[in-house]
């Protein structure tokens, strides 16, 4: 599997109308940037509750309900789902127009904020009480194979852990630990190899409570009995397997025509997390 790039910035300032640049995008994480001159443009005129509707916005900016703080983190919009449950009216006093903003989370609570309405796209989701307990075994892979560089053979590979629950940054950290695997072997237990792990997670702000990382290589990568067979004698059997059952999880797998540097076909580590 080609490198993956995942969680790029959000970032960027309002389009259009509204008279800010557009959004742009890093791979380094910036604090939330607050100005009050932003602020100062916007007077309230209402703020409500509002129904649950689902959403992706691929521009513009993430704000505070004061639109004075820009909230930039490490997530790709574009690939998460947003769920509404607030709107607000807003007076722009140098265009002398209304807008409307709503307010959006994803499903596990960790991103949320005010976005312009015209920013974002519907999208046809599960509920968000739905959402939040979506398993490898049910839920809709077309975005993540579409934007998260998430390949088939991976998706079959998270599926041997029955009733665990996909999660981006959790693939991410997987990417790492096999990039890392020369420095950091994934297959010690010690405490030292523990603190490191953990490091990486802590590092892509994944929350854990217990976690467990499982290195192995299958002959087949693109074969799921191979895999399964690889699994086994890295001492993760059907039955270890299913005591996963509500961790998050991600991983990587590497392909046979993959031709990165420095990895071969059928290296792979799965990383499950408990928050």
């Amino acid at each position: 599997m080609n490198l993956k790039i995942r969680g790029l910035l959000i970032g960027g300032i309002i389009l259009g109308s509204l008279g800010w640049s557009e959004m742009t995008a890093s791979a380094t994480f910036i604090q939330p940037e607050y100005s009050a001159r932003r602020s100062n443009l916007f007077r309230l005129v209402w703020r409500k509750p509002m129904g649950s509707y689902s959403y992706t916005f691929e521009t513009g900016g993430m704000y505070s309900k004061h639109i004075g703080t820009l909230y930039t983190w490490s997530v790709e919009a574009d690939t998460n789902i947003f769920y509404t449950d607030a709107h607000e009216e807003l007076y722009k006093k140098d265009i002398k127009k209304n807008v409307i903003y709503y307010h959006v989370k994803t499903a596990d609570g960790k991103y949320s904020g005010w976005i312009w309405r015209k920013n974002l796209k519907p999208i046809k989701a599960p509920t968000i009480a739905v959402a939040r307990n979506l398993t490898v075994d049910d839920m809709d892979w077309s975005l993540a194979l579409r934007y998260d560089d998430v390949t088939t053979d991976e998706v079959q590979m998270m599926k041997l852990f029955p009733k665990t629950i996909y999660n981006n940054d959790t693939m991410q950290v997987g990417q790492q630990l096999l990039d890392s695997r020369n420095n950091l072997d994934l297959k010690k237990s010690d405490a030292k190899t523990l603190a490191a792990e953990g490091q990486y997670l802590t590092s892509e702000q994944v929350p854990f409570s217990a976690f467990k990382v499982i290195s192995f290589v299958a002959k087949d990568p693109e074969n799921v009995a191979s895999v399964d067979a690889a699994l086994t004698a890295a001492g993760y059997p059907a039955k270890n397997r299913a005591q996963f059952a509500g961790w998050h999880i991600g991983g990587d797998l590497v392909g046979s025509d993959d031709d990165n540097e420095g990895t071969f076909p059928g290296e792979g580590v799965v990383v499950l997390t408990k928050s």
